[in-house]
């Protein structure tokens, strides 16, 4: 079927589950996801024949996402943040480690 068969396929199936996901009153997000599970190389059904290049694309695709973030980052928002950034974080960088440690003890 190819690459461009392959995102008409994705494109549709995230489009029926973001509908799905609609009418049901739930995120969208649930609907990408169930969308995803179903034309996943698991379930047999309809799904993506190159799906290295489906990967590659989506990985693409993060990376500009996070470009994309990045330019529209602002200090002035982040200011009434700070302390709970500043303080916040690396302490539950250290707590995830702890109990990442303890639990696989």
């Amino acid at each position: 079927m190819g690459i461009a068969g392959d995102i008409v396929i994705i494109v549709v199936a995230a489009l029926l589950g973001a509908l799905l996901a609609q009418r049901l009153r739930l995120p969208l997000l649930i609907g990408y996801i169930v969308a995803g599970i179903i034309i996943g190389p698991h379930l047999g059904g309809l799904t993506v024949s190159g799906i290295r290049e489906i990967e590659l694309l989506a990985e693409i695709g993060v990376a500009l996402l996070l470009f994309a973030l990045g330019l529209e980052f602002s200090f002035k928002k982040l200011k009434p943040v700070r302390t709970i950034a500043l303080i916040g974080t690396p302490l539950q960088i250290v707590c995830t480690v702890i109990l990442g440690i303890g639990i696989g003890q």
